[in-house]
């Protein structure tokens, strides 16, 4: 609270979810995450922290295909 860490009390913690937001399906927030209201989460994304109200996070990362090793 007030930019200082505050004892939830609590053993486990999930996230924190502002009105309106929209959590693409697969997505994952990590515990304490903290979403501002009216923000997007695209869908198979990983989030942790805390996301400003009315942003949209993408997930952008390329894969990578490589040739397996003969056994």
């Amino acid at each position: 609270m007030d930019g200082k860490p505050f004892d939830t009390g609590l053993r486990k913690f999930g996230a924190l979810l502002g009105d309106q937001t929209d959590i693409g399906c697969n997505a994952v927030l990590n515990p304490g995450s903290i979403i501002g209201r009216g923000s997007v989460i695209y869908p198979n994304t990983n989030w942790r922290g805390i996301l400003a109200p009315n942003k949209i996070v993408k997930n952008n990362t390329a894969q990578d295909v490589v040739a397996k090793k003969a056994s």
